[in-house]
C-alpha cells in the first residue's frame, strides 16, 4: 500500500505585514495541488493529511470549496487529522462542509480507527486550539496487521522546541504503543526515519524555515515494514547573509553591499543582517534598502544591527575612567592596542560583541 502524507499547508494564512499576501496564499494552494498530483503520479492508494491544512481564523468559504473539489477529485480515500490551526470545532470548515464520500475527517481528540486496504490508520483531531495530552496514554495497537498513526503533534526532546500545549509526543511512547509508523504534522522543517515522519510544510512560510524538507512524504507499507521517501515540493526558497559593513561612511557603502548580496541570491527570499561599526553619520534605512535592492528577489528583509563607531579622539578628551583608558591606548605602538581598546569600550558599554 502506498500513501501520500501531507501536513501544514496553512491555506488562507494571513501573512501579516507582507506586501504580497494574496500571491503567497495562491502559492499555498498551488503547493497542495502539486502534492496531490505527486500522489496521482505515484499511484498512491490513499492520502493522509496530518493537520493545519488551513487557518481557522482566516479561512474562506471559497477555500472550503477548493478543498472539497480537489480532495474529492483525488479519487482515493483521504484521511484528515485536524491540527491546532484547523481544529475540529462546531461551525468550523471541517464540521460544516459537505465533504465528498472519499474524505474522512477525524473529529474526536481520542484515537479512532479507519480501515484502509488491509491496514488500520488511527487518527485524532485537535478539538480546541490547545491540547496538552498525547492521546497515546494507555493506548496500544490491537491485534495483528499494520497499524499506522495519523496525528498532529509536537515531538518532544528532539531537534525542535518542546511544545506541551500542542499534543506532546515522545519517540519512546510512539515506539511502545505498537504502531508500525507515525505520520505526523506540526513542525514545518520535515524529516523522516524508520518510526515517524514530518513531511514539512509544502512551502516554507517564514525566514526561519530555511532548513529541512518542504514537501510531501511517500509512505509504503508492505510485509517487510514501512518506508518513507521525502519529496520536496517548495517553489519559494529562503536564504540569509550576514554582511560586515565596518567603517561605512554613508548609506551608499551599505547599499552597495546589500545589492551585491541580492545579486548572489536572485529568485530567493533573502534576509540580510548588517553588522559592524559604522560612521556616526551613516544613516541606514532598512525599508529603503529593501525597496531599492529587492529587484529579482521574492522578498528582501534587511535587519540593521550596526552600531555607530566610537569617536576615539572625543572619548580620549573625557575626564573619566573611560577617557583615561582611551587616551592611554590610542597612541600605543602595540600591534593589538586598537583591538584591545575597542574591546574595552564595548565591555564598558555591556556589549556582547567584544571582538568584531
Amino acid at each position: 500500500m502506498k500513501l501520500l502524507h501531507l501536513a501544514d499547508i496553512h491555506l488562507d494564512r494571513a501573512f501579516a505585514g507582507s506586501r504580497d499576501g494574496a500571491r503567497r496564499r495562491a502559492g499555498l494552494r498551488d503547493a497542495l495541488v502539486r502534492g496531490l498530483e505527486l500522489g496521482a503520479v505515484h499511484g498512491v492508494d490513499a492520502i493522509c493529511l496530518a493537520g493545519d491544512v488551513y487557518e481557522h481564523e482566516t479561512v474562506t468559504q471559497d477555500t472550503a470549496g477548493f478543498l472539497a473539489s480537489r480532495l474529492g477529485a483525488a479519487g482515493v480515500p483521504v484521511l484528515v487529522s485536524p491540527g491546532n490551526h484547523d481544529p475540529y470545532l462546531p461551525g468550523s470548515v471541517w464540521a460544516r462542509t459537505a465533504w465528498p464520500g472519499n474524505v474522512h475527517v477525524f473529529s474526536d481528540d481520542r484515537l479512532e480507527p479507519c480501515e484502509l486496504h488491509g491496514a488500520t490508520v488511527w487518527g485524532a483531531a485537535f478539538t480546541a486550539r490547545h491540547c496538552s495530552t498525547s492521546c497515546l496514554d494507555g493506548w496500544e495497537a490491537p491485534g495483528s496487521g499494520a497499524h499506522l498513526l495519523l496525528l498532529h503533534g509536537a515531538l518532544t526532546g528532539e531537534q525542535w522546541a518542546d511544545e506541551p500545549a500542542h499534543r506532546p509526543l515522545t519517540r519512546a511512547a510512539l515506539a511502545a504503543c505498537g504502531a508500525a509508523y507515525a505520520m505526523l504534522g506540526h513542525f514545518h522543517q520535515g524529516r523522516g526515519d524508520g518510526l515517524l515522519c514530518y513531511p514539512g510544510s509544502p512551502e516554507p512560510l517564514t525566514f526561519g524555515e530555511r532548513d529541512g524538507n518542504h514537501g510531501a512524504a511517500l509512505i509504503e507499507v508492505s510485509d517487510a515494514g514501512v518506508s518513507c521517501q521525502l519529496v520536496p515540493l517548495a517553489r519559494r526558497l529562503y536564504a540569509a547573509e550576514t554582511l560586515r559593513v565596518d567603517g561605512a561612511g554613508s548609506a551608499d557603502h551599505v547599499e552597495a553591499a546589500v545589492a551585491a548580496a541580492a545579486a548572489r541570491h536572485q529568485g530567493t527570499a533573502l534576509e540580510v543582517t548588517l553588522e559592524g561599526d559604522v560612521d556616526p553619520g551613516c544613516e541606514i534605512a532598512s525599508a529603503a534598502l529593501e525597496e531599492r535592492c529587492g529587484g529579482g528577489l521574492e522578498e528582501l528583509r534587511v535587519r540593521d544591527r550596526t552600531r555607530p563607531a566610537y569617536d576615539l579622539a572625543a572619548i580620549a578628551g573625557e575626564r573619566s575612567v573611560r577617557g583615561r583608558f582611551v587616551a592611554r591606548l590610542i597612541e600605543s605602538p602595540e600591534p593589538h592596542a586598537r583591538e584591545a581598546l575597542l574591546a574595552g569600550l564595548r565591555a564598558m558599554d555591556r556589549r556582547r560583541d567584544l571582538v568584531a
